[in-house]
């Protein structure tokens, strides 16, 4: 029997363009007199952001829809793996770079980029699939009560963001450490989850 097409949720698409829109609208409004002075063109750095921002962003999303979320879930663990041995390389000398005294960036070849950009997707990703697992598996779990919880999810949990909280404080990149522990609260917080699990990380 032929499965049916999932459909997409519009709510969210529509708030995804929203703020995607609203963020070129910003840009383009306070990078204007900048752009001018330091280019002699007014949208530098906004058709930059679209080339090399919205583009691509818009070629992976279309990538992913099309994708089976079995082929997401079994190869998360592989794209979050590579990613923290790129934050890794970051602190090699020949191979990573130092700007305004933070080493975040890696250089292979001609392509100079920030892994932790990538951490932000990849471990997202992980994140959703790993929390789905766990509730999958977690009534069948041979003890009960909050051990099992504190075991099972919460401790794992902890030692995962304490790794990539490690590699970020190292570089440093607070910015991404911030944005990527408040988006793990509230992924971990809604996949029904121990209200006192939360409370804890906190």
């Amino acid at each position: 029997m032929q499965k049916k097409a999932h459909a997409p949720d519009y709510i969210l698409l529509l708030l995804c363009v929203v703020l995607l829109f609203s963020g070129i609208f910003i840009l383009a409004s306070v990078s204007a007199a900048f752009s001018l002075q330091k280019t002699g063109s007014t949208f530098f750095f906004l058709n930059h952001q679209l080339l090399f921002g919205l583009l691509p962003g818009l070629l992976l999303a279309t990538l992913a829809y099309f994708t089976r979320i079995e082929f997401i879930k079994k190869w998360s663990v592989v794209g979050l793996l590579l990613t923290i041995v790129a934050l890794g390389l970051i602190f090699l000398p020949g191979i990573g770079g130092k700007l305004g005294g933070a080493a975040r960036w890696l250089t292979l070849g001609p392509i100079t980029f920030q892994p932790s950009e990538f951490l932000k997707i990849g471990f997202i990703v992980y994140l959703a699939s790993w929390l789905v697992a766990r509730m999958q598996k977690q009534p069948s779990i041979p003890y009960k009560g909050w051990l099992a919880g504190f075991t099972h999810t919460l401790l794992p949990f902890g030692i995962i963001i304490s790794v990539l909280g490690l590699f970020l404080i190292l570089q440093p990149d607070i910015g991404t450490l911030g944005v990527i522990g408040i988006i793990s609260l509230m992924m971990y917080f809604s996949a029904a989850t121990p209200l006192w699990h939360t409370l804890v990380l906190m």
